[in-house]
């Protein structure tokens, strides 16, 4: 707990607690090192065996024994599974994990304590690896993910099960932990034992081995966290939006790991096609509605689309014309010359045209507007939020980019600006 600092004075813990050996000795254990931590249990029935609701008595027993709180909860995982259309243990997992996070934000407490040990890391490593995992896979279950700490990571289940035996403490077992139809279970009763027969790695080794893949694990996810500081660009809520031209330069595993830490449930196969898509641009979906967008100058990560602003004004005369929908406003004003990328001069011939965004058929003088757009490298997502001076479809200027050259004296001088610190397009 202290090597991977899992646990601080002021923290209240929501304990995971089955009745089975391992969640016994983590109250325990915890009771003994920090008597002052606030502890409160949770314990979830599956649902799955007949008997099941005297793994809760046990718990509710326990938990009177030892003077700490207990929430139970009894759910159908089985049915659960079948609405999901994933396995049971997977169900169970996240519905225990919901379970887990209710009660802690109910209760304002700070942390979740679970009683994975080192032989559960190993069995989760094995599980990752030979499904093609990633680094992010292959680390297995982390000492510490947000929320989550896992204090007995360190210790061998063998050893907490000896020591409860010399002790007399009791504890469930539950029979389906014995049913090698579900992988887990193969794994432990089938592959570990054939494994440790053939090639003996003590629980030293494998204890070095998750401190180090963790130690390697947290350089990687500051250096991916660093990464995608520098590369941000502002953003619309919600959306995530990075310098493409600079994470061009970067190695392309930074880049997966950078990703890793803000899209939820992406793949490995989901990362080599996103690299794919960071160097030839374009667009590719991801888990959970979420959408990648490559063009010109931006990376987009996104779940929606912008509404932008599809309406028009008629500037006749001198004014301010404001457009909420894009963050700014157009100033006209006589013979007040200015410069900069969002000021323009021209002559007064040019009065009346049209404020709007692009539209079908809108031209930069012989070109069509797209390819004029293209070669200023403004990226697609962006090119429909930028509002434009028109006369007809004849594109005059495009604000932050390029002015057409209307002969005549300059007598007229128009600007954007932006309306509050919102994001606007502009924002690059």
């Amino acid at each position: 707990m202290e090597r991977f600092g899992l646990i601080n004075p002021e923290d209240r813990l929501i304990v995971g607690f089955s009745g089975g050996p391992d969640s016994v000795f983590l109250v325990l254990a915890l009771r003994e090192l920090y008597p002052e931590t606030e502890l409160h249990l949770v314990h979830l029935d599956h649902g799955l065996r007949d008997d099941s609701a005297r793994d809760a008595d046990f718990c509710s027993e326990f938990a009177r024994e030892m003077g700490v709180p207990i929430t139970l909860r009894r759910s159908n995982v089985g049915e659960l599974a079948r609405e999901l259309g994933v396995g049971v243990e997977e169900a169970g997992r996240a519905e225990r994990y919901r379970l887990f996070r209710e009660t802690k934000e109910s209760l304002g407490f700070t942390k979740i304590a679970t009683g994975h040990t080192l032989s559960d890391w190993l069995e989760t490593y094995l599980m990752n690896l030979f499904r093609g995992a990633g680094i992010r896979g292959i680390r297995g279950l982390a000492p510490r993910a947000g929320d989550v700490v896992r204090p007995l990571i360190l210790l061998e289940k063998e050893a907490i099960m000896d020591y409860l035996t010399e002790a007399g403490i009791p504890f469930r077992e539950d029979p389906t932990n014995l049913d090698t139809s579900f992988t887990r279970n193969w794994v432990r009763h089938e592959l570990l034992p054939r494994l440790r027969a053939r090639f003996y790695a003590g629980a030293d080794a494998l204890r070095k081995h998750l401190i180090a893949v963790n130690e390697a694990w947290e350089y990687i996810r500051k250096e991916a966290e660093a990464s995608a500081e520098e590369t941000a660009r502002p953003s619309p809520r919600g959306e995530h939006i990075f310098n493409r031209d600079a994470l061009l330069c970067y190695n392309s595993f930074l880049f997966k790991m950078m990703v890793l830490e803000i899209i939820p449930g992406v793949s490995a196969e989901h990362l080599e096609e996103l690299v794919a898509v960071l160097r030839r641009g374009g667009e590719f979906h991801l888990p959970g509605s979420w959408k990648a967008q490559a063009s010109e100058r931006d990376l987009r990560f996104f779940q929606r689309e912008l509404p932008g602003w599809k309406g028009e004004m008629l500037v006749e005369r001198e004014g301010v014309y404001p457009v909420p929908d894009l963050n700014l406003a157009l100033e006209v004003s006589w013979r007040d010359r200015s410069e900069g990328l969002f000021s323009a001069s021209f002559p007064r011939s040019v009065l009346p045209f049209t404020l709007r965004t692009r539209r079908p058929g809108d031209r930069w003088g012989a070109k069509n507007l797209k390819d004029k757009m293209i070669s200023l490298r403004i990226p697609a997502w962006r090119r429909d939020l930028i509002p434009l001076v028109v006369q007809g479809n004849r594109v005059l200027w495009i604000p932050g980019f390029a002015a057409w050259r209307v002969r005549g004296r300059a007598e007229i001088t128009l600007r954007i600006r932006r309306l509050s610190d919102e994001f606007w397009v502009y924002d690059f």
